[in-house]
């Protein structure tokens, strides 16, 4: 493996919660990426974002407070957020540690701060909120062993001087960190694949499963994650880029404006040109009108799909026949679509699902006009179209539309005229015969035009 210099900075920004980190880590990257709310418990999985700042490129980590749940006393859930702002402190170059400009530190920011003392980090100490104090406290100062950077978040007051210090402080990590691995970052061939579903379904857990155990936090209660968590996924050579979502539930039911920006990143994740989507349902709960609804939005943005069935093993052998015959019913629209049965806690078919994965992302047909007109002209010999007033529907010419391979245009005369139902079986023809998995062939009717016409 090519050792090179580090391509980027590790940068850690810490703090106690609803301070105004998530808002700080959205300046550096100057797009809305973190999701902030006025409320505590809005961050609870680590985010990370490359950016560059200045002339240097950086990871920047935004972390849940240290106090994220002491209000809700879920111990377990503060020890796992706990586990990983070490893990990120650990893992970084520079910390960024802030504080409310007019309370100074608690006895939280204490305790970490020991830590970091430890670890032996460079540090800033970031006195944000400046607007609301008329100085900022001096045990900001101790800290800093220096002058805090005095910001406001919101507004962007101090954004520069924090760039600036930054970008100084990596110019001298720089010089004397050692030679490592290329970065994964790097890799031209990195394939996106994103967790979707309703809340609760275990799409942390495979997220974990996938990436390493600790990348997003899991919990009973539905709902934990909030932000879209991204980490890296490396399988037999090939590298993936995975997104764990918050969960989709009905729009009917979504009030809470936390949840709306949340959905709209898992929406956003979906939309996402050229993103796996691996669809994940509650076994126990059984197939939704929701989940059928995510289903169809995925096969209309043109991203290949998986349906995973997880918590399998919860379901009795009488329960497990009754549902195979319901999702035989449910895929019958979407033949093209694999179905995984998974528990994501015990590696049932895990294996299995790796390589589902891998075959639908490597897919990349590659379709000439010759090969695309001679298969419609096969498909059509079998089952010809219906002939509308006693004449013939004459299909002349296929071929791939733009850059999409998953997209084909016939040409001929009378098209506008083939029933939908045609148009669906020569899409499940053409599907079946290139071997496609995840994803059908789209098909678009072209006129010949008519030379009576002017």
């Amino acid at each position: 493996m090519n050792k090179s210099k580090p391509d980027s900075i590790r940068c850690c920004i810490i703090g106690c919660t609803n301070i105004g980190k998530s808002s700080l880590f959205n300046k550096l990257c100057k797009y809305n990426h973190a999701i902030t709310y006025d409320r505590t418990g809005v961050t609870v999985d680590i985010r990370t974002e490359s950016v560059q700042i200045n002339d240097t490129k950086v990871e920047l980590i935004d972390t849940p407070g240290f106090d994220e749940c002491h209000e809700s006393s879920d111990g377990k859930l503060q020890a796992q957020i706990n586990t990983r702002i070490l893990k990120a402190i650990k893992n970084s170059d520079i910390i960024i540690h802030v504080l409310r400009a007019a309370n100074g530190m608690n006895n939280d920011d204490q305790d970490w701060h020991q830590q970091i003392i430890k670890l032996d980090k460079p540090l800033i100490v970031v006195a944000n909120r400046c607007d609301e104090a008329t100085c900022i406290h001096e045990s900001c100062y101790q800290m800093a062993n220096d002058e805090p950077i005095s910001t406001n978040a919101k507004s962007g007051e101090g954004i520069t001087a924090l760039r600036d210090n930054i970008t100084t402080l990596s110019a001298q990590i720089e010089d004397t960190k050692p030679m490592e691995s290329s970065s994964v970052e790097n890799d031209e061939h990195i394939h996106s694949i994103a967790i979707v579903g309703k809340p609760n379904a275990g799409k942390s857990t495979l997220m974990n499963k996938l990436c390493g155990e600790g990348t997003s936090i899991v919990s009973r209660d539905a709902g934990t994650t909030v932000d879209t968590v991204k980490n890296h996924w490396l399988y037999r050579e090939s590298t993936y880029q995975v997104l764990d979502t918050a969960g989709l539930r009905k729009k009917a039911q979504i009030k809470d404006g936390v949840e709306i920006e949340a959905v709209g990143q898992s929406l956003n994740s979906i939309t996402t040109r050229g993103t796996v989507i691996l669809h994940m349902i509650d076994a126990t709960i059984g197939v939704s009108d929701q989940d059928m609804r995510i289903t169809e939005l995925v096969r209309r943005k043109r991203n290949k799909q998986i349906m995973i069935i997880n918590k399998w093993d919860k379901l009795s052998s009488e329960l497990k026949t009754t549902y195979r015959k319901n999702i035989a019913n449910i895929t019958r629209n979407h033949p093209y679509i694999p179905v995984v049965m998974l528990s994501a806690k015990q590696d049932r078919s895990f294996k299995k699902l790796m390589e589902c994965i891998r075959k639908v992302c490597q897919q990349k047909p590659v379709l000439s006009t010759a090969f695309l007109t001679r298969s419609v002209a096969e498909i059509s010999a079998k089952h010809p179209p219906p002939l509308i007033h006693g004449k013939a529907i004459k299909i002349r010419l296929c071929h791939a539309q733009g850059n999409d391979s998953y997209r084909v245009a016939i040409q001929g005369k009378r098209l506008k005229q083939l029933p939908d139902s045609y148009i669906k079986y020569l899409s499940n023809q053409l599907t079946k015969q290139l071997n496609l998995t995840g994803i059908d062939v789209e098909i678009r009717i072209k006129e010949d035009d008519n030379p009576y016409v002017s």
